[in-house]
């Protein structure tokens, strides 16, 4: 989990749900690299992601990123407090996000919750389009 939380690329029919996953202080160091526990999906289809919590990414592009996947299912989630974007699509394609719960309360964060790059016929919540900054 140094690099990332989780990494998934190339894959099919992935069922992730009910994760929480944080940031171990055990494997911090002062002087050393910091991990950046982000959820990457690259390239997957078919995939469904249920009740993710994912707090305090640090470091990383984005807390979960679906980049240039197909026939993704993410809902009901919760991403927290992390640095850069919370929700990254990247040429995500017929796919369906709903009922995520973003938010940065730290003071002075200048995180982005949502960024949407590219991609075609997704279904993408109403009130998720509102944090399109």
């Amino acid at each position: 989990g140094f690099d990332h939380n989780l990494l998934v690329e190339r894959c099919q029919s992935v069922v992730m749900a009910g994760n929480s996953l944080d940031r171990n202080p055990r494997y911090q160091s002062r002087s050393g690299p910091q991990p950046v526990n982000d959820v990457v999906f690259r390239e997957c289809r078919d995939c469904t992601i249920t009740g993710l919590h994912l707090t305090n990414v640090r470091g990383a592009a984005a807390a979960v990123t679906l980049d240039g996947c197909r026939r993704m299912h993410l809902a009901n989630g919760t991403i927290l407090d992390s640095d850069g974007v919370g929700l990254a699509l990247r040429n995500l394609v017929d796919s369906r996000v709903a009922g995520m719960l973003i938010r940065d309360d730290r003071p002075g964060s200048r995180s982005i919750p949502l960024l949407i790059e590219g991609g075609q016929g997704n279904q993408i919540d109403p009130e998720m389009l509102k944090l399109l900054k």
